[in-house]
């Protein structure tokens, strides 16, 4: 199954991008990018973000799923979508008014995976925190969060 790092690496590979730039364009930790290529390993929901910030042309839906095509359409290039019009009869806005609204409807996807990913961290630090108050108390330091 192709991963995200795979598609992001056919994006680079189009618009002649290196790790370095991508790096310093997405703002991403050094090294993220071939840690991510590791076998068991991919590009993290906040790397992706960063990644769909920088490069806005990047259809996110095609990076997170590999669906639809590489690019965005943009707003100026519905003129030049002919085959939904003729199958369905739709008018041009209002085209470009569904394709919004599945982006927005991906947009809310990928924020409600973010959430979750935040939630597990956010627990993972509360079980930490724990521990660390048991290690407290066991060497008699009164400990009272206020």
């Amino acid at each position: 199954m192709e991963r995200k790092i795979d598609r992001f690496d056919k994006y680079m590979e189009h618009k002649k991008l290196n790790d370095n730039k991508v790096t310093r364009d997405a703002r991403l930790a050094v090294g993220t990018l071939g840690k991510s290529r590791k076998e068991g390993k991919d590009l993290s929901n906040k790397t992706v973000e960063k990644i769909l910030k920088s490069y806005p042309d990047i259809n996110e839906k095609w990076l997170l799923y590999g669906e639809e095509p590489m690019l965005k359409y943009y707003a100026n290039d519905v003129d030049s979508i002919e085959e939904p019009l003729e199958r369905y009869g739709k008018c041009k806005d209002c085209v470009a008014k569904e394709k919004e609204i599945g982006k927005l409807n991906n947009r809310i996807s990928f924020l409600n995976e973010s959430i979750q990913e935040c939630k597990k961290e956010a627990s993972e630090k509360d079980r930490e925190i724990g521990k660390l108050i048991s290690i407290l108390e066991q060497n008699g330091i009164n400990y009272r969060a206020e």
